[in-house]
């Protein structure tokens, strides 16, 4: 992999977590909310859809509908981002078929950045257990 920003998408459907970094094996740190361009209007529409769904809870299953809402969310934000170039390189964490999910609504271009595809869950590790399971990865 040449040098350049990697960034690491870790999702489980219904949140995510970006990590970055400026260079090949330096430490990933967590994007915050402002870092890029299209963060604060991602998560704008990730909070005001997730209100909007459990106002209007009828009965019918919202989580699979909320769930789909949410991966074309992020897979639209990727690709904002690529086009921009704020990544090189591209890393997908998530457990079982969401990694496919967000993948399918990627385009070539992004898709082609992807560098590694793990199909578990690691929201809920600290940073340096993340950045011990992607080592050599990034």
């Amino acid at each position: 992999m040449n040098d350049g920003i990697t960034w690491v998408i870790l999702t489980d459907g219904n949140f995510i977590k970006i990590m970055f970094n400026n260079s090949r094996g330096s430490e990933l740190k967590t994007l915050r909310d402002g870092d890029f361009e299209h963060t604060s209007e991602i998560a704008y529409k990730m909070v005001t859809r997730k209100r909007a769904l459990t106002m209007n809870n009828s009965g019918h299953d919202t989580r699979r509908e909320e769930q789909g809402f949410f991966l074309q969310l992020l897979a639209d934000f990727l690709v904002k981002q690529q086009e921009k170039n704020a990544f090189q390189h591209l890393i997908l964490v998530a457990p079982g078929n969401i990694v496919d999910i967000v993948n399918e609504h990627l385009p070539k271009t992004a898709k082609d950045r992807i560098v590694a595809i793990i199909r578990e869950d690691f929201l809920l590790l600290s940073q340096d257990k993340i950045q011990e399971r992607l080592a050599g990865k990034y």
